[in-house]
């Protein structure tokens, strides 16, 4: 079956092709060995400025809506300093509390989410795979009679230039970073 498209442009596309599914596993390969599972948050949460924002923000919060405990006459000691500090501290330690529980399901999420940043991206990459793949086959294969033929050659240019330098990435990252 003989075809209109030059050597030329399918020479390109297979080039350019090739290049951007080269880079796409190294890039998938890097991603799947990462072991690493360092997060931003801190494992011991006294030492995060994050956990102790949570903790302020749990105390307004509970003082705002549930207020402080009232504090009751004992035995006709009156309002003695025991019971006064009790019902102080009270909404501080609710808010401590809540805090470390906010704190670990967002400490536990994030360990989840950089345990699964590979696979996500990995995924990714394959879904631009072929979206990538279906745009060149409408650049190189089934042209829009709108772009100019020296338009659509510098388009496959600029394409093969950025598969190439996606490459030269991947093996950068490869040889010097992983």
């Amino acid at each position: 079956m003989k075809t209109k498209t030059l050597l030329f442009s399918r020479l390109f596309f297979i080039l350019t092709l090739a290049f951007y599914t080269t880079a796409c596993i190294i890039f998938g390969i890097i991603l799947l060995a990462m072991d690493s599972l360092d997060t931003f948050l801190d494992q011991n949460a006294f030492n995060s400025l994050l956990y102790w924002t949570i903790v302020i923000v749990a105390t307004a919060w509970y003082s705002y809506f549930y207020g402080f405990p009232k504090t009751q006459d004992v035995d006709g000691a009156g309002k003695g300093t025991y019971p006064v500090l009790f019902a102080l501290s009270t909404p501080v330690f609710i808010g401590v509390g809540i805090g470390v529980v906010i704190y670990y399901i967002l400490y536990a999420l994030s360990v989840l989410f950089l345990a699964s940043i590979g696979y996500i991206v990995t995924l990714l990459l394959i879904v631009s795979l072929f979206y990538v793949t279906w745009f060149l086959i409408g650049l190189y294969f089934k042209p829009d009679e709108k772009i100019s033929p020296t338009l659509q050659k510098t388009i496959m240019s600029f394409s093969l230039i950025v598969a190439f330098g996606f490459l030269l990435l991947s093996l950068y990252v490869l040889l010097f970073r992983a």
